[in-house]
């Protein structure tokens, strides 16, 4: 057989085939490899950072009893998606809040955040250091609050009255 006819022949393009077929093959299991890769990364990091984002261990409340624990709403629900505390600190777009268990928080205020105080819309400019907040979002990779409901509660002074003596 002469070399210029071998590209016409069956068995050339037969190999051919199978070896076009063989690297497809590779490619789809690479990116499988990779997205595999990808999504256990992410897994682990979020378990690395489990304590952070929650205040406890998986499965665990602060007693240290598990899943077998009795009904405290407290204790049950964690404060993932939502955080409610008074502001520490303001660095935006990033807030440091203390939350009902005294844990520091960060929220990252993007530019779809909605804040409000009352029927008001405020900017994050309008935010003060001990401004009690309730923050409704999602956390992220960095065990942080991706606000996206910020709302700024009033501020109840308490106030003395003078009271008249009876004679």
């Amino acid at each position: 057989m002469e070399l210029k006819n071998l590209p016409n022949s069956k068995g050339f393009k037969t190999t051919i085939l199978v070896i076009g077929v063989l690297i497809f093959s590779l490619l789809i299991f690479k990116a499988g490899v990779f997205v595999g890769y990808y999504r256990a990364s992410f897994s682990n990091q979020w378990g690395d950072r489990y304590e952070k984002t929650f205040g406890r261990g998986p499965g665990e409340d602060f007693r240290g009893m598990g899943m077998m624990r009795g009904f405290n709403p407290r204790d049950n629900f964690s404060s993932a998606n939502g955080l409610s505390g008074k502001i520490l600190d303001i660095k935006l777009p990033s807030l440091t809040i203390e939350d009902r268990d005294n844990v520091e928080k960060i929220v990252i205020i993007g530019n779809e955040t909605l804040i409000r105080k009352s029927k008001n819309e405020l900017k994050p400019e309008d935010l003060n250091t001990g401004d009690s907040v309730i923050i409704i979002g999602a956390p992220n990779v960095n065990a942080e609050i991706e606000a996206r409901l910020i709302r700024v509660m009033p501020s109840y002074t308490t106030t003395t009255s003078t009271s008249t003596k009876i004679k």
